[in-house]
């Protein structure tokens, strides 16, 4: 049996070791959702006219970044319908989800290291990162987070409507 002796150096070491893990994983966690948050900051400082901050600004922030996180699951919910009845239309939906949400934040892991290691190396990283964040929409499965369950819905319910309206004009009625 090993017995360990540390002493208080050790021990706080240890603790600032593993609060800089965490922080590192917030970090990565809010450069995810980066691309919604900085739009809901660009809405929320050039259409709604904040230019101080104050709560109010961030209150606004937050709102707008849950209405487009709700619209990425009301495109889902549509993308997944129209490809399950194979319908094309389901893919520039799906470029455009994945164009939004996971490139940006690629991008800026690219240049963030570009200047620390060789441009090929952060390249490969900024792409396992980008699938990473990819990985957590999952755009293509039919899951979804439980606060966007109503909107994914209406999602599948409009393309529903529209599918079965062009059936109809069609003449394909089922």
């Amino acid at each position: 049996m090993r017995i360990f002796h540390t002493n208080d150096s050790q021990h706080l070491l240890n603790r600032n070791v593993q609060g800089l893990g965490i922080a590192g994983l917030l970090f990565l966690l809010v450069l995810s959702f980066s691309p919604v948050l900085f739009t809901s900051f660009v809405i929320g400082f050039e259409l709604l006219g904040h230019r101080q901050p104050n709560l109010s600004q961030l209150r606004d922030i937050f709102l707008v970044a849950g209405g487009i996180y709700m619209l990425l699951f009301f495109a889902k919910g549509f993308m997944l319908y129209c490809k399950a009845r194979h319908y094309l239309v389901w893919l520039p939906v799906f470029l455009c989800c994945v164009a939004y949400t996971c490139v940006p934040p690629g991008i800026f892991v690219f240049y963030m290291l570009s200047h620390l290691m060789p441009p090929i190396v952060a390249a490969c990283i900024a792409v396992i990162f980008g699938y990473l964040v990819y990985r957590q929409y999952h755009f293509l499965s039919d899951t979804n987070a439980g606060i966007a369950t109503p909107f994914y819905r209406l999602g599948i319910n409009l393309a529903d409507l529209l599918y079965r309206a062009i059936e109809k004009k069609k003449g394909r009625v089922e």
